[in-house]
């Protein structure tokens, strides 16, 4: 019996710790918050985020947990959660630009035929879940990812006929319209006001240039 005691009172393996689960509220929750740290400035050049987004995102999402499950999001979590929703999409999309499938604006998924879409499966399994799995972020990720918003012109609409063969994604150019954002990418506590992006310090310059500076011969005047 001492023994039964001993294992019940054992910390559990770090197998069986809970994880994170994500479910569409909390990830819409977590691609709202990254669109307000866009608007803010805290994306990188290479479409990264600077660690002040994370600690934000974490914010958005803190209690998503008590409907979602597992574990409390962690600002590492969210940043982990941002490299599958990312992967996901790229897959998507490449899925919608390919030549004579169609997309359905509403469901947000790829509209093709049997044939070609079980021709294309024994290429690349990875597209299985795709075939009438909607994408809901699309419109915003492509926001964070490819800097343009989805209007949804082109697309393919249930009970409307193409006008080509073809329906390829047209998308905006203008970075900072945000019109497009839902509201309803909300976390429990709504939007968290963005965390504001550290100052760049100057670089000083280093005692090579220093060196080289002082090597500069000084001017010479001829009377």
């Amino acid at each position: 019996m001492a023994k039964k005691v001993e294992k019940e009172n054992e910390a559990p393996a770090a197998s069986e710790k809970k994880r994170c689960r994500w479910d569409a509220p909390s990830d819409a929750a977590l691609v709202g918050q990254l669109l307000a740290e866009k608007a803010a400035g805290n994306q990188t050049d290479n479409a990264g985020w600077h660690s002040a987004a994370w600690t934000s995102c974490a914010r958005a999402v803190k209690g998503t947990e008590k409907k979602s499950g597992g574990a409390p999001k962690t600002a590492e979590a969210c940043q982990t959660r941002w490299g599958s929703l990312k992967a996901q999409f790229q897959l998507v999309k490449s899925l919608r630009n390919k030549s004579g499938w169609g997309w359905d604006d509403v469901e947000k998924h790829v509209v093709v035929s049997d044939d070609v879409w079980n021709a294309y499966l024994e290429i690349n399994a990875k597209i299985h879940p795709w075939r009438n799995k909607g994408f809901p972020l699309y419109d915003e990720m492509c926001q964070l990812v490819d800097g343009a918003v989805a209007t949804g012109e082109g697309a393919f609409i249930p009970g409307q006929a193409p006008n080509s063969p073809e329906w390829g994604p047209i998308v905006s150019e203008d970075e900072d319209d945000n019109s497009m954002i839902d509201p309803i990418l909300l976390g429990p506590a709504g939007r968290v006001e963005p965390s504001p992006r550290a100052p760049q310090t100057p670089a000083a310059p280093s005692d090579e240039e220093n060196s080289e500076m002082d090597e500069v011969p000084a001017p010479v005047c001829i009377n």
